[in-house]
């Protein structure tokens, strides 16, 4: 019982600190080099050819940029949709918000047919949409059923043609919808796109925006720093609280020693009028909770490490770097808190002349 408490806390703490850090370096460590790193909305159409121009005089690759038209989800299947129609938060999120609808002839590298098929050069025009899967599964929508959509005002109903699922941490531009080229040509466009820049070319997004103000530029590097910075707070504020946790379970434990300080007593008593030395039983009380405190640490960093792996691997979706310093640190934290608490609370017992506990006895 002592190994499984004193292994969850350690193993908490090594989840918290350790691990962590782990998790966020093996995502980005997932992604390509060239992965795109700032994102360009609000772009018009007026502005496309300007901006690939500039880029490409600046000696960065040309990025290709997606147009899209804003509309809201009104109707499915002729009935209308309203987020108390559902359950999940998500979906109701997804209801209340508007969507991007974006023309496409081909579906995007990232992108993975599941359901359906892509449109012919002969659908160019036709009223068609791809969905994304998981998508359409939490608003309940099937391949070919109807959808509509308030486009400026004006409802305009749609055919689920195919469903697709996205890989969203390509960081490329995707869309939850697309439609046909033709299809959204009368109606005010925007254009988003995504690229990479080297360090030593970020000078260039300041002229880039003072030539084109109503472009909107997002840094994911500082974003995704900031969010490193929060976790870091956030993790600090929890490992206080497993802390005072884990002086608890030395408490427990402490408690334990004191409820069996008689029968230890007694034992050492006995075992020095048999003759052993003083250092030979403090050897032994350092083995018996170094011992305890090992077991709990490799617990912990073994419970650390498998929970670290199912979060990558399911719950982030990339592959974990297994790291055995995780439990080489569990067993050393294990060690130190276990094995210096227990000898701390059992010296008293060598202290205590055979003698006078023998004829206490």
């Amino acid at each position: 019982m002592q190994i499984v408490a004193f292994g969850l806390g350690i193993m908490i703490l090594l989840l918290l600190s350790t691990v962590r850090n782990d998790l966020l370096d093996g995502w980005q460590q997932s992604l390509p080099a060239d992965a795109p790193n700032h994102f360009m909305i609000n772009v018009q159409s007026d502005q496309v050819d300007g901006i690939q121009q500039f880029f490409l005089e600046k000696g960065v690759k040309q990025p290709i940029l997606h147009s899209m038209v804003r509309a809201r989800l009104t109707h499915i299947n002729g009935r209308k949709v309203s987020s108390d129609d559902y359950s999940s938060e998500r979906a109701k999120h997804m209801i209340t918000r508007e969507f991007n609808l974006s023309p496409a002839s081909t579906p995007q590298l990232d992108n993975v047919i599941v359901a359906g098929s892509w449109w012919q050069a002969e659908d160019h025009g036709k009223r068609l949409m791809s969905l994304e899967a998981k998508l359409a599964t939490r608003l309940g929508i099937k391949l070919h059923d109807n959808v509509s959509f308030d486009i400026n005002g004006t409802v305009r109903e749609f055919n689920i043609s195919n469903l697709r699922e996205v890989d969203w941490q390509t960081f490329n531009i995707n869309f939850f919808t697309v439609v046909p080229p033709g299809v959204l040509d009368n109606y005010p466009t925007s254009w988003v796109t995504s690229l990479h820049l080297k360090p030593e070319q970020k000078h260039l997004i300041a002229p880039l925006v003072k030539d084109n103000p109503n472009v909107t530029v997002i840094d994911v590097e500082i974003i995704m720093n900031r969010v490193r910075s929060i976790m870091d707070r956030v993790t600090l504020a929890v490992e206080f609280i497993f802390m005072f946790s884990l002086l608890a379970g030395l408490a427990v434990l402490y408690a334990a020693i004191q409820a069996s300080q008689d029968e230890r007593r007694y034992e050492s008593a006995v075992l020095r009028t048999l003759g052993a030395q003083r250092s030979v039983l403090l050897r032994g009380l350092f083995a018996e909770f170094i011992t305890l405190g090992a077991l709990s640490g490799l617990l912990a960093g073994f419970a650390a490490t498998a929970l670290a792996w199912v979060l990558a691997e399911y719950v982030f979706h990339f592959p974990y770097q297994f790291n055995p310093i995780v439990g080489l640190t569990g067993i050393v934290a294990g060690v130190l808190l276990v094995g210096f608490a227990g000898v701390l609370g059992t010296r008293s017992v060598l202290s205590q002349p055979p003698v006078e506990t023998l004829r206490q006895s």
